[in-house]
Parts: structure tokens; C-alpha cells; sequence
């Protein structure tokens, strides 16, 4: 069918008349296909809107919705509004469209770091992006509300904490309001000023984290029942890098912990994408945490920055895990200040470079079931020198049911006193004990050599 104007586009509703602009884009080639946010010469902002779009896309081939069906959910009727949008022409929409259409849908999405100061005309009130994350809803909801009043959404959050609180399970849940209220500081050293821009928001941190733990604290007195935070997560669409970019990883843990019963109601320490917060490690004092179940603090094999020196973790009573591979830790002597070595269930040094060290020091932990203390990489320069008999693990019971691993070390004798695993367990009682790479060997090859013909499985 022709028309009799060229600038004429049909819908639902009949024929329209459209602008010369948007007739030239149509006539470009792969006009469908266009993504201006992918762009070589795309702004910040462009690339914003880009991935907004590709989000609500994800969403709608996630619940399998037809276009009719998602159009009706964002309230757009427009047919030609909806294609633009289904097909990321993003000229068509100014951001803050954008936004409100995700929050509709709950869609997750993530503003891109402007380097830019000024992408768009400053607004009086600048906006405030947040986004709420629950375990059991996995979608965000995305809410915006007014610079000028930061105060009052303050006192909006205490309330929401403090209406979730249940009084049944373990206090150690007051360390979830240090997590969550660690977000909240770090929001308000990343506010933007408006959604189109990188202007910060330039206020010194509150005393929003004091007046939570307060609150928990209230709750606990004079009472045996403990606190329960339900797993909210808050979050910022629009992030920046931490303010404690080129600091170390201990100055990091005294800013986020900075009092003693701060310390001690911590569980967990858990490291990670630590190439993302530009923290340092080198020497890390942990014995103020004396809590601790779990310490997670593995670096990198490429960045010297990103690896441990020392460690200092005292006592740790209730210490369950220690994981500190890919670091740069010449000897493993801090285990010996564990005063409960057989609560420890899993250990990983692998990939550090401990010096000559007998495995007898390993022996107190017999309750150990995953356990990793060789070198999983080439460069033998470069490896954990660990030596001696299996024998010294004889009372290990659990070493073979998970992870054994002690690959180019020089443990070179011993297979025999290796517990087998237990009666009932599906796992094969496998030895990772490599210790000829094609290019050096180390002594621990007289093991492989023991286990080769039988494909490492000890039980074979």
C-alpha cells in the first residue's frame, strides 16, 4: 500500500505525520538496529540510557511478555513510543523517562561514571538514585527523592530497620546494620546532584551508623532475646569509586569498625573484587576481631599491591575457615595463636611463598576437610616450601573428604597414614600432589608417581 505523502507513518490509529529528522533516521540502513548507546562517540549519559533500556529488554524476555503486554505495564499506548523504546532509540527519552518506566518493573540497572561535570542543565533540586535489593525478590524497585530532603529519608530508613527487627536468633545480626549502614555512608559521599551528572555531593559522613547501633543496642538491654535483620541489601544505582582508593585494607577495616565492641561483633571478613575498591593490603592485624569465624582475605597473582605481607589474627576462638591465598605471606606461624585449632574445618594458603616449613605445624587441626596449602601455578620460584610426612595429618580424619591439595611442595613421604574417607561418602579420596610441571620438579613428585598409575584417587 502507498501513501500519498511520504511523511506519513501508519499505527494503530491511521496514518500520521511525521518530522523530516525522525523520516531521515527511518530511511537509514538497519534503522531497527540501531544503538546509540554502543556507539564509538556515545556520551555518558547516552550510554546511561542505553543500559536502562537493555534492562527493561531483559526483563520482558525474561517473563516472556509480549509487546502489547509489556507496553500496558509501563502505561505507554503510544505505539511508535513503545517501538522506540523495544529498539533503544534513546534520543527519544530524557533520563529521568527512562528511570520511571525501570521502576515500574522493578529492573535492575547501573548508571555508567561520568567523567563529564556538566552533561545537562543543572536542576535546582538534584535527585537522589536508591535502590532496594531483597534476597527473596531479586528485582530492585528504584525510588528518587530530593536532595533537600536527605534528613527526613534518614529517619524514613531508621523507622523501616527498626520495623523489621524480630527478637528470636543471634546477635550477631547487629552486624548487619554496620553493613547496611555502610552503604548509607557511602551514599552520601556519592550523591549525585542531579541523574545526568557526576556532581558530588560533597557532605561529610553522619552519624547515621551511630544512631543504628544505638538502636540495636536499646533493643538488647536488659533482654536474652537477640536482633534479626531480614537480608536487605541497599544499594546505589549510580556508583563511585571509594574514598579509600590507594588506602590499605587495615585503615579500611578501623574506618568501617572503629571501636572495640565494633570489632568484636564481627564474624566475617570476607575480601573481594578488591581490584573494584583500589584498596591496598600489605600487613593486616586482625586480632581485635576476636570473633571471627571466617576470614576471607585472598589477593591477585598479577598485582604486588593486592597481597598480603603478614597477618596477625590472635586467638580467634570460634575461627571456622581461613582463606589467604594469591598473597605474598612468607610463613603460616600465626596459626599457632589459635586457642580451638579443631574448630578450623577449612584452610587455604595455597599460592603464597612460605619458606621451609615442616607440616607437623598443621597437625593440631584435625577437624580440617577442605584444606589447600600447595601451589597451584607454574613458577617454582615462586612456591610454599612446605616439607615433611603425611604422617603428621595421620589424625586428620576429614582431610580427604572435600580438598586436599599440596601441589610443588616437598612433602615427599607418608601416603600410607592417609585417612581414607568416610563409610557412606560419595566424594573419591582424590590428592591434588603435582610436583612435576614439565620444567622443574619438586619433591612431593615421589607421591604422584606413588598415586599416578591410579589417577590420584588413593582409594583406587
Amino acid at each position: 500500500m502507498t501513501t500519498k505523502n511520504n511523511n506519513l507513518k501508519k499505527n494503530k490509529t491511521g496514518w500520521r505525520e511525521i518530522d523530516v529528522s525522525e523520516l531521515e533516521r527511518m530511511q537509514q540502513p538497519g534503522y531497527r538496529r540501531i544503538n546509540q548507546g554502543l556507539t564509538p562517540n556515545a556520551t555518558p549519559l547516552a550510554k546511561s540510557k542505553y543500559e536502562i533500556c537493555k534492562n527493561i529488554l531483559r526483563y520482558k524476555r525474561e517473563h516472556n511478555l509480549s509487546e502489547k503486554e509489556i507496553g500496558k505495564l509501563l502505561g505507554i499506548k503510544q505505539v511508535d513510543k513503545l517501538e522506540y523504546l523495544l529498539f533503544r532509540h534513546i534520543d527519544y527519552f530524557t533520563l529521568d523517562e527512562l528511570v520511571d518506566y525501570a521502576s515500574v518493573l522493578f529492573t535492575p540497572f547501573h548508571l555508567a561514571i561520568h567523567e563529564e561535570n556538566n552533561l545537562s542543565p543543572s536542576k535546582p533540586n538534584g535527585l537522589i538514585y536508591l535502590a532496594y535489593q531483597s534476597h527473596s525478590q531479586p528485582n530492585l524497585l528504584t525510588n528518587s527523592v530530593q536532595l533537600t530532603q536527605l534528613e527526613q529519608e534518614r529517619n524514613h530508613y531508621q523507622t523501616l530497620y527498626q520495623n523489621r527487627v524480630q527478637k528470636d536468633l543471634e546477635h550477631d545480626q547487629t552486624q548487619k546494620i554496620q553493613q547496611l549502614t555502610h552503604h548509607l555512608q557511602q551514599l552520601e559521599h556519592n550523591l549525585s546532584q542531579e541523574r545526568e551528572t557526576k556532581t558530588l555531593y560533597q557532605q561529610k559522613a553522619t552519624d547515621l551508623e551511630t544512631s543504628l547501633m544505638n538502636l540495636a543496642k536499646s533493643k538488647l538491654t536488659g533482654k536474652k532475646e537477640s536482633l534479626k535483620l531480614q537480608n536487605y541489601n541497599i544499594m546505589v544505582i549510580q556508583t563511585n569509586e571509594l574514598e579509600f582508593k590507594g588506602k590499605t585494607l587495615q585503615e579500611y577495616l578501623e574506618w568501617k569498625y572503629p571501636a572495640k565492641e565494633d570489632k568484636e561483633g564481627v564474624k566475617e571478613i570476607i575480601i573481594g573484587n578488591i581490584d573494584d575498591v583500589r584498596i591496598k593490603f600489605g600487613e593486616l592485624d586482625l586480632r581485635e576481631f576476636k570473633n571471627l569465624e571466617k576470614i576471607v582475605v585472598n589477593g591477585t597473582s598479577y598485582d604486588a599491591e593486592h597481597k598480603l605481607n603478614s597477618l596477625k589474627i590472635g586467638d580467634c576462638a570460634n575461627l571456622k575457615f581461613l582463606g589467604v591465598s594469591f598473597n605474598n605471606l612468607t610463613s603460616v606461624e600465626f596459626l599457632k595463636q589459635l586457642v580451638n585449632p579443631e574448630k578450623l574445618q577449612g584452610l587455604f594458603v595455597n599460592c603464597n611463598n612460605i619458606e621451609p616449613t615442616d607440616i607437623e605445624i598443621f597437625s593440631p587441626f584435625v577437624n580440617l576437610s577442605s584444606f589447600r596449602m600447595g601451589t597451584t601455578s607454574r613458577g617454582l620460584n615462586f612456591r610454599n616450601r612446605f616439607y615433611g610426612s603425611l604422617k603428621s595429618l595421620k589424625n586428620c580424619s576429614n582431610i580427604l573428604s572435600n580438598i586436599f591439595c599440596f601441589d610443588f611442595t616437598d612433602i615427599d613421604s607418608g601416603l600410607e597414614y592417609m585417612p581414607l574417607r568416610q563409610h557412606g561418602s560419595k566424594r573419591s579420596s582424590f590428592i591434588e600432589c603435582f610436583g612435576d610441571d614439565g620444567e622443574a620438579k619438586t619433591k612431593c613428585v615421589v607421591i604422584q608417581d606413588q598415586l599416578r598409575p591410579f589417577d590420584y584417587d588413593l582409594e583406587a
